[in-house]
């Protein structure tokens, strides 16, 4: 995450965007590295259940209800995702 978080600063301090996704309760959201990065930068949290956006299983086609996160620095994502949940 250490490199992770070096390389959004760059791309969105140089007029970049970065989005990425973890499972809504995993640790990794309160590590120190993902905690600075998130707090230091412009990100904007949507959350949101897979089967909400289409996520289906592949054999089947039964609906996944996989519990999301996503911090995104684009508008446009953002917009599209909230109130999902």
């Amino acid at each position: 995450m250490w490199y992770f978080a070096i390389l959004v600063r760059i791309a969105v301090n140089n007029g970049g965007s970065a989005s990425f996704e973890r499972a809504r309760n995993n640790t990794g959201w309160h590590q120190g590295p993902a905690e600075r990065m998130l707090e230091s930068l412009p990100f904007q949290k949507c959350l949101l259940d897979g089967c909400q956006v289409g996520f289906k299983e592949k054999g089947t086609g039964k609906p996944i209800k996989r519990p999301w996160r996503i911090e995104t620095t684009r508008p446009g994502v953002y917009r599209k995702l909230q109130g999902k949940l």
